[in-house]
């Protein structure tokens, strides 16, 4: 009698934040080609409530090899009673954590990181054209 735990894996979920970690991903962080991953673990226990534990995988594709590099991804974590609150924390978690990343990257190069849209290629990340974005 004790603790028992089920892991599952998905490559999806239906949480709001989803939808805006995979749209931030497009276009701010592009060259990483990234892909997404959710672990969640259940907890249970005879005596006491269940609850849940859950981990987005954010990886970024090495080009050159065509596999995603799990020793450079990054993991955010939730806690809550549903698998779908778990969830959401960790993906809401990862955007905020993705979102001060990129702009603290644009205090340095504020022109590099800025997305644009293109007519016919949609968004993506600005080309600089005989700019040096150290002067």
């Amino acid at each position: 009698m004790g603790w028992t735990r089920k892991v599952y894996h998905k490559s999806s979920c239906y949480a709001p934040s989803h939808h805006r970690l995979v749209g931030m991903l497009d276009p701010y962080f592009s060259d990483w080609d990234a892909t997404v991953e959710y672990s969640c673990s259940e907890y249970t226990h005879p005596l006491e409530d269940t609850y849940w534990k859950s981990k987005v995988h954010i990886y970024p594709k090495d080009v050159e090899k065509d596999a995603y590099l799990k020793d450079r991804g990054y993991h955010h974590d939730g806690h809550r009673a549903t698998m779908e609150e778990s969830t959401e924390e960790a993906t809401f978690t990862a955007c905020l954590f993705l979102r001060e990343h990129r702009f603290s990257d644009m205090r340095w190069d504020i022109y590099h990181y800025l997305p644009c849209i293109d007519p016919k290629q949609g968004w993506g990340m600005l080309d600089l054209v005989d700019l040096d974005p150290v002067s």
